[in-house]
């Protein structure tokens, strides 16, 4: 549990790095490289948190005692790419919205989260509300994250910086329900 504590910690703490980047880089007329000297190194610190943050999540993940996988990691992963593979091809063609890494990050952490949720709930380690409540935060901040990623291109300069912003904020402090949900239920 210890793993998952912490990769979920590092998880957030991406986001939270991913969203001083995101202001460092992004405020509209601000002229900077977004990969190297001050800016590119809070991209790479928060590329290293949420590499990090997915690595121990997972053997986390892993090291919980299950009787049956309530969403097996193979199914969830195959599900990931065929619905990554729609919204790429559905973002570009239909929307002819530019296909950044945005929208597999957002894909990834659905997919990471929905695996975290049903384990943690086979683990006994939540009940059936928190694991419902969980699924139903990650849907929530899934749905907000793609229309402020589709929506971003097609607003002023302004309005699109906050957008861009959004599910930076909606997936860390889903991931702060989560943390604080495992904290509550943990023995002492």
């Amino acid at each position: 549990m210890n793993l998952l504590i912490a990769g979920l910690s590092s998880l957030i703490l991406c986001s939270v790095f991913y969203l001083i980047w995101w202001r460092a880089g992004f405020y509209p007329g601000v002229q900077v490289s977004r990969v190297t000297g001050k800016v590119g190194a809070l991209l790479y610190i928060t590329a290293a948190l949420g590499l990090a943050g997915v690595i121990l999540t997972s053997v986390g993940l892993g090291r919980i005692p299950v009787d049956k996988d309530l969403l097996p990691g193979t199914v969830v992963l195959i599900g990931a790419v065929a619905v990554y593979l729609i919204l790429l091809f559905g973002t570009r063609f239909l929307f002819h919205r530019q296909v950044t890494t945005e929208l597999a990050l957002i894909v990834g952490w659905a997919a990471l989260m929905v695996m975290a949720a049903g384990r943690v709930y086979a683990g006994n380690l939540i009940g059936r509300s928190a694991f419902t409540a969980l699924l139903l935060i990650t849907a929530c901040a899934v749905i907000m994250s793609l229309y402020f990623y589709l929506a971003y291109y097609n607003v002023e300069p302004m309005r699109g910086f906050v957008y861009g912003m959004i599910p930076l904020i909606t997936v860390g402090l889903s991931m702060l329900v989560f943390l604080v949900m495992l904290l509550a239920g943990r023995p002492a």
